[in-house]
C-alpha cells in the first residue's frame, strides 16, 4: 500500500504537480513563489502543472462560463522556475477555438515545456508525455470531463476523459512505461469531494494500470485515497491562480517518489497565497487543514456524502438557473426575485435571452458531473432514489462546505506587516 506524507530523500526520483495555473490577475508579484516552494520545484526530477487558459489571439467561442487567456509571460514565468511540462486537457483551453489552443502547445513548446491534452482528433488529444527520469520510463496523460471544447468524432480539441477509447489507451500504455500518471481536470467547482461518478472514472483508471491520478478544477483542495499500490488526488486546488472565494487561496502540491522502476510513496506540501506570492502554509494551520484533507479522502466515494452535496448545489445555484431557463427576465422576477435583480445587476447591456439560457443547459447536460448533480437532486426530491442522509452525514457535509469556505488564519500582527508590506510594494511600483 502506497504511504501518503513521507518525504523524498535523495534515494528516489521525483515527480512535482500543481493544480491550475492561470496569470490573469494584478494580485501575483513578479516573483509568485517563495524560495522554499520554487527550490522544491527546481529540485524535482520532473515539474508538472496545469495551465488553466490558453494564449489568445481570436474571437471566443460560444460557450457556458467564463472566458479566459493568459499570455507568453505565463510560459516564461512558468519556465524559469523549473517546470518542465503542462497539461492543457480542462475547460478553457478550448476558449477560443483550436487554433489558439495549438499556438499555446506551440509555444510551450518554444519554452522548453511538454504538453498534452489537446489534439485534432481524439487519438491525438488523448497522446502521453513520454519521458525517462533515473531509468523510469514514465507516461503523463492529461484528459478532462466534457465541456465546450473536447475532441471527439474526429474533432479537434481537448482529450475527452471519457471518450470510449481513452481507458484503452490508458491500459495500453499500463503495459509499455514502468508509470502512468494521469492528470485529471474534472469534478465541481468549490465542493469538498468528488461527484460520484467521478470517483468511480479516476478508480477506473487505477484499475486499468495507472499508478497516480493528479486532479484539478474544483479550485478548493480535495482530499486522496490510495488503492493497493496507487493513488488518487482528487484536486490539489488552485495554484497560481487567484480568486476572492477564501478557500480557492490555499492548495497544496504532490511528489510522487520513484525507486526501482516504481511508485513508493507520496508527499503532500500544503501552500497558502499572501501578498502575491505563494508559500508553504504556516505550522499552525497545517494540521487542521491537513486534517480536513484527510476527512474529505475518507468521505469521498461515499453515497450519503454525495446527497448532501448535490443537494446543496441543487439548492444554491441549479435549481434558480433551472427554473429560469424558459422563462423571460419579467417572469423571473416573478419567480426569483433576487436572483432576477442579480442578473439584471451584474450588467445591462448583457444579452440574456434564450442563447445564453440554452448555453448553460447544453453544459449542464453535457457534462458528466453537473448532470450527475441534479439527477441525483431531483431523483431525491421525487423518492425514486433512498434517501441515505442522517444527522451524522450532515454534519459531516457541514464541517466539509464550512472548511472550503473560510479564510485562512491571521493574528491581529500578520495582518497589520501584510498591510504595511503591501503598502510598501505598492510605493515602490
Amino acid at each position: 500500500m502506497i504511504k501518503i506524507g513521507q518525504s523524498c530523500s535523495e534515494n528516489y526520483q521525483r515527480l512535482l504537480f500543481t493544480g491550475d495555473t492561470m496569470l490573469t490577475s494584478n494580485f501575483w508579484r513578479s516573483d509568485p513563489l517563495s524560495d522554499p516552494v520554487n527550490t522544491a520545484i527546481i529540485d524535482a526530477d520532473f515539474a508538472m502543472t496545469n495551465l488553466e487558459a490558453p494564449i489568445a489571439n481570436g474571437e471566443p467561442k460560444p460557450k457556458w462560463g467564463p472566458v479566459i487567456k493568459t499570455d507568453r509571460s505565463t510560459l516564461d514565468l512558468i519556465s524559469s522556475v523549473g517546470f518542465d511540462a503542462t497539461s492543457l486537457a480542462n475547460n478553457h483551453m478550448l476558449d477560443y477555438g483550436f487554433e489558439d489552443a495549438e499556438l499555446t502547445k506551440n509555444s510551450c513548446k518554444s519554452e522548453g515545456l511538454d504538453t498534452a491534452g489537446i489534439g485534432s482528433t481524439p487519438a491525438e488529444a488523448v497522446e502521453p508525455i513520454r519521458t525517462v527520469v533515473g531509468g523510469t520510463s514514465i507516461a503523463i496523460f492529461s484528459v478532462a470531463q466534457r465541456e465546450f471544447g473536447m475532441a471527439d468524432n474526429d474533432r479537434a480539441g481537448a482529450a475527452w476523459s471519457h471518450h470510449p477509447k481513452t481507458i484503452q489507451v490508458i491500459e495500453a500504455e499500463s503495459d509499455r512505461s514502468d508509470i502512468v500518471i494521469v492528470n485529471a481536470h474534472g469534478g465541481l467547482e468549490h465542493i469538498p469531494t468528488p461527484p460520484l461518478n467521478w470517483v468511480h472514472q479516476l478508480r477506473a483508471f487505477v484499475d486499468a494500470g495507472v499508478d497516480a491520478v493528479i486532479g484539478h478544477h474544483p479550485h478548493v483542495a480535495q482530499g486522496w485515497e490510495t488503492r493497493d499500490d496507487s493513488v488518487i488526488f482528487y484536486s490539489l486546488g488552485n495554484w497560481l491562480t487567484y480568486q476572492p472565494h477564501p478557500g480557492t487561496q490555499w492548495s497544496f502540491f504532490v511528489e510522487i517518489c520513484i525507486q526501482n522502476h516504481e511508485l513508493h510513496h507520496a508527499e503532500v506540501t500544503l501552500t497558502e497565497q499572501q501578498d502575491g506570492i505563494i508559500q508553504k502554509m504556516k505550522s499552525r494551520d497545517r494540521s487542521s487543514h491537513k486534517q480536513y484533507l484527510i476527512r474529505s479522502g475518507e468521505l469521498s466515494g461515499d453515497r450519503a456524502i454525495w446527497q448532501a452535496i448535490a443537494t446543496h448545489l441543487f439548492e444554491e445555484e441549479y435549481s434558480r438557473r433551472l427554473s429560469d431557463w424558459s422563462s423571460s427576465i419579467i417572469g423571473t422576477l416573478t419567480s426569483e426575485p433576487i436572483w432576477a435583480l442579480d442578473r439584471l445587476t451584474q450588467d445591462f447591456s448583457r444579452d440574456l435571452d434564450r442563447s445564453e439560457k440554452d448555453l448553460s443547459i447544453i453544459n449542464y447536460l453535457q457534462n458528466e458531473s453537473h448532470s450527475e448533480a441534479i439527477r441525483t437532486a431531483l431523483e431525491l426530491r421525487s423518492g425514486v432514489i433512498s434517501d441515505r442522509r442522517t444527522p451524522q452525514v450532515n454534519e459531516d457535509v457541514e464541517y466539509l462546505l464550512e472548511f472550503v469556505s473560510k479564510t485562512p488564519k491571521e493574528s491581529f500582527i500578520e495582518r497589520m506587516n501584510r498591510r504595511i508590506k503591501t503598502a510598501i510594494r505598492r510605493i515602490k511600483e
